[in-house]
């Protein structure tokens, strides 16, 4: 419920497993509209299962894959964090 960005969304992105998830934080910031419900809307989160079964996804799939591989990994987090280690640095001297 407060997980915002959780470990299970990024892995499951990278193995090309399609993802059904509450429009909380991180999960809103990433996924594909459709395959995003309102927290505690049972119903809709069933409208969105069937969707996802009953429809080609395989674009946004790719998409999610693409976006770990190329955004979201251990390079990038380096370079975030020096980055931000550096501005921090910067402004404190």
């Amino acid at each position: 419920r407060f997980e915002g960005f959780p470990l299970v969304m990024l892995e499951a992105m990278l193995h090309g497993i399609p993802i059904v998830a509450s429009r909380v934080d991180g999960m809103e910031e990433i996924l594909p509209e459709h395959w995003l419900f309102q927290e505690g809307d049972g119903n809709q989160m069933n409208t969105c299962i069937n969707n996802l079964l009953n429809n080609d996804q395989l674009e946004y799939i790719k998409r999610n894959r693409e976006i770990i591989i190329t955004r979201l990994n251990l390079d990038s987090y380096k370079q975030s964090f020096k980055k931000s280690v550096m501005q921090l640095v910067e402004t404190s001297t």
